[in-house]
């Protein structure tokens, strides 16, 4: 669970999370030499809390992969989605 105090361990709670984690996404494809679209505020609004939200979805996608080619390795099967 989210201590608001305390962005270490970051998890949706509510929609505002979600506009916060769009909105960091936003500013880092804005911030590209080539960006599609720029969000003059997404930086602002994403904060602190969109950074620490982004930083956590991103680390659960990856240990979901990781176990997901551990576990087809110890099987020995092909891996599926």
């Amino acid at each position: 669970m989210l201590n608001r105090s305390n962005h270490t361990r970051a998890i949706v709670n509510d929609v505002a999370d979600t506009a916060y984690w769009v909105a960091y996404f936003r500013a880092l494809e804005a911030e590209r030499p080539d960006a599609l679209f720029r969000g003059r505020f997404a930086r602002q609004l994403a904060g602190e809390r969109g950074r620490a939200l982004a930083a956590g979805l991103y680390a659960k996608r990856q240990a979901k992969l990781r176990d997901a080619v551990v576990n087809a390795v110890m099987q020995q099967q092909p891996l599926s989605r």
